[in-house]
């Protein structure tokens, strides 16, 4: 299993690299930046990430609904030419709601897992008349993105809960899922060692945004469309949204350190070996050490001081 951490980019960059530079120490094998209409632009965080660090993983999590396949080729490029093949990309399709505040309508795009796919084709043609490898990964959760995410090297499903990735599986297997791909998971996460109630509301904020930009397919398969759909009538952001918490618990990684073992087991016998712990794990050094200690009990390292 991979332990990774994804960290926000809408704080000052030298407190992006502060955390960065920790997570190395404590032994986190890939550290994912991912921009968007509440972050800092990915590249120049990602690059500010591997100046300060060594030689671990970074990740890059674009949207082509932003951003040209031509500028996130350019940005892998740059990337790569000065720091090494030591990057990764994911192409992830944005939040529908978040998009909308730049003018970017996700709803009314049709096709969007063929517009995700023919920019991970332009990208990969200009990669590789350049001679540069980069792994593409694509951030997934309804059954077409799932269907396209078998033409991926990887895909980091957008929920949690073992039914849902069982499921998730089954539809990559269905989709023709090669043998070396990667299976991942990249959510919200809040693993405690001391809980904090403000901690926990960041974590359902998070979730409640993963939440609400699922498919209408993905809630239908699942039995939650019509409670969903209820609340998203009202036509309130996701502070004042009481999203059930059984459905956040769908959508997210929150437990006591204690548990996290159990729950990558699970994981593991299911297929996934890429772990990506995101906002509000990410909050300070304290939350990051916190999971560090509870991955290190698991795997018998010993690198928390």
């Amino acid at each position: 299993m991979k332990y990774c951490l994804n960290i926000n980019a809408n704080i000052p960059l030298s407190e992006v690299v502060k955390k960065a530079k920790e997570a190395e120490r404590l032994g986190f094998e890939c550290l994912w930046i991912c921009d968007g209409v509440t972050q800092r632009f990915g590249p120049v965080a990602a690059s500010a990430v591997a100046f300060h660090t060594g030689s671990v993983t970074v990740g890059l999590g674009l949207t082509p609904f932003i951003h040209s396949p031509r500028q996130i080729a350019a940005a892998l490029l740059t990337l790569i030419r000065r720091y090494g093949e030591r990057f990764e990309l994911s192409l992830i399709p944005g939040d529908k709601k978040l998009l909308s505040q730049v003018g970017v309508q996700l709803a009314g795009v049709k096709a969007v897992p063929q517009r995700i796919l023919e920019a991970k084709a332009e990208v990969e043609k200009i990669l590789r008349e350049k001679k540069v490898h980069c792994s593409i990964w694509v951030g997934a959760q309804g059954p077409k993105m799932l269907k396209a995410a078998a033409l991926f090297d990887g895909v980091q499903l957008n929920f949690a809960s073992p039914r849902m990735i069982r499921w998730g599986l089954e539809q990559l297997r269905e989709a023709g899922m090669r043998k070396e791909f990667k299976v991942g998971v990249f959510a919200p996460a809040y693993v405690f060692e001391d809980f904090e109630e403000k901690l926990y509301k960041r974590m359902e904020k998070a979730a409640s945004l993963v939440a609400l930009g699922a498919s209408k397919a993905l809630m239908e398969r699942f039995g939650f469309y019509e409670r969903m759909r209820l609340l998203q009538a009202q036509n309130q952001g996701p502070e004042a949204l009481n999203v059930p918490s059984d459905i956040l618990e769908e959508f997210s990684i929150s437990m006591p350190s204690q548990r996290l073992g159990d729950y990558i087991a699970q994981l593991a016998m299911l297929g996934v070996k890429y772990v990506v712990f995101a906002h509000p794990q990410d909050y300070s050094l304290k939350t990051i050490r916190e999971l560090a200690e509870a991955i290190q009990k698991l795997t018998g390292s010993r690198q928390v001081k």
